[in-house]
């Protein structure tokens, strides 16, 4: 089983998760620093989804599937390595899991094609070497 996700986001997701940051401000609108990434992230709680600052019934699904990942044979990312190389350094520094950037999946549907959900062989080709799939 793979994941689908993009870089950035799994990595301020996770160290939000680890770290709660958002925990230790006295406010929606006080900024706090995403400690253990890359670059230097500043974010407010109000900028934060519900699930993140209280328990929710979608924030219970959102951590079964963040450990589902945990036990994946890796992740897929979606987006290109040249896009966000230190996060991709990053990911692979703390999980030690394999992962593939494919890039956006919009840019692998052939748009002179009749079928508009066409993928055509040079896009298919190189995500088949990589996955063996």
């Amino acid at each position: 089983m793979a994941s689908f996700a993009d870089q950035q986001w799994w990595c301020v997701f996770h160290n939000l998760k680890l770290y709660a940051p958002h925990e230790k401000v006295q406010s929606e609108t006080e900024t706090f620093v995403v400690p253990g990434l890359p670059d230097e992230i500043e974010m407010t709680r109000s900028q934060l989804q519900d699930y993140l600052k209280t328990k929710t019934s979608y924030g219970q699904v959102i951590d079964v599937i963040k450990e589902s990942e945990l036990r994946s044979y890796g992740i897929v990312f979606t987006s290109y390595y040249d896009l966000e190389p230190n996060y991709v350094n990053h990911y692979k520094k703390i999980m030690g899991r394999k992962c593939w950037h494919v890039g956006l999946p919009s840019h692998s549907i052939d748009r002179n094609s009749r079928e508009k959900n066409s993928i055509t062989e040079q896009h298919v080709s190189p995500i088949s070497q990589v996955t063996g799939i």
